[in-house]
């Protein structure tokens, strides 16, 4: 049976930024967006694939992951790496590039 993956499986991959660094400057300064996005965000993500790394959530997709270990008081780490890593990458999509004039 497929799946609809809306995040790719574990091993998770750092998605790309959906703009430049720079795009919300003067709101949010390229030097802001590329430490939280290149050390926080890529944090989350890589400790999650160590957590992950032979379990049974190594296969699944980020949304799955996040669904198996809320919680489970053993599973915590994995969650918190798995939710921080999705609420991430929602933020970024989130925000909006100011209208070009």
């Amino acid at each position: 049976m497929k799946r609809n993956k809306t995040v790719s499986a574990v091993p998770q991959v750092l998605p790309a930024l959906p703009y430049e660094q720079s795009a919300l400057a003067p709101v949010i300064s390229a030097n802001t967006i590329g430490f939280h996005y290149g050390k926080h965000h890529k944090g989350y993500v890589d400790n999650l694939n160590k957590l992950a790394a032979g379990t049974e959530f190594e296969e699944l997709t980020l949304e799955e992951v996040i669904a198996a270990t809320a919680g489970k008081a053993d599973k915590a780490a994995i969650f918190n790496n798995a939710s921080q890593a999705w609420n991430h990458a929602f933020y970024w999509r989130s925000l909006a590039l100011a209208a070009r004039r």
